[in-house]
């Protein structure tokens, strides 16, 4: 299942007229609100996210040592045999790991080109849900603040936590990053940074409030 996120740009008056019709931006129909506008970018959220931000990362390797002890824990017998206890002795223990990487993700600062690419507020408006959960709202303070953020993220950066065999391991969406190779990055992911800087960029501009949903 792909899940795609969408950001809108619009005035107070234009997000009331859209609560009145939500079809506007689910639709992406804006086009009778003068300077809103609707974009996406397909499901480069997820791995943008993880390129950008730190506590993406460490909430990543902290889902794959679950998923690794869950899986662990269907293959292994009941009762294990001695040599299979003493190998896992030696291999750690995944649990203490996972539990030391929740710590990490609780102590990790939740950076603001991550709230700006994945909408992580505690402001919603419920009444522009279309399936996957009401839309994250910023107000036009807090969207100068995540445009800045945002376009301080430069290609450079990006190259220092590109790492193929790394956003495999973790399954990082799409996953296929070594078999890809750059095309996906140069293409896919910083096409779509660039198109989400442009939009946060004229956003705060014009001092718009952005709404940001998935579908």
């Amino acid at each position: 299942m792909s899940i795609v996120a969408y950001y809108g740009r619009v005035s107070e008056d234009q997000l009331a007229a859209c609560i009145a019709d939500p079809q506007k931006l689910a639709s992406g129909s804006v086009a009778d609100l003068p300077g809103a506008e609707v974009v996406d970018i397909d499901r480069a959220w997820e791995p943008l996210a993880w390129l950008v931000s730190p506590r993406k990362r460490i909430e990543q390797e902290h889902n794959a040592l679950v998923l690794e002890q869950l899986v662990q824990q269907v293959r292994s017998p009941k009762k294990p045999s001695l040599g299979s206890r003493i190998a896992k002795l030696f291999r750690g223990k995944p649990k203490a790991k996972a539990k030391q990487h929740a710590a990490r993700e609780i102590e990790s600062p939740l950076d603001l080109p991550l709230v700006a690419i994945e909408g992580r507020t505690e402001a919603r408006e419920e009444r522009l849900d279309f399936g996957m959960g009401a839309a994250a709202v910023f107000h036009p303070e807090q969207v100068a603040d995540l445009s800045a953020a945002l376009g301080a993220v430069t290609v450079q950066a990006i190259e220092q936590t590109y790492k193929p065999e790394l956003m495999d391991e973790m399954r990082v969406f799409p996953e296929y990053w070594v078999e890809e190779g750059r095309e996906l990055l140069d293409n896919y992911i910083l096409a779509n940074l660039k198109k989400l800087q442009n939009f946060y960029s004229a956003a705060a501009s014009s001092r718009q409030l952005v709404v940001m949903w998935y579908i």
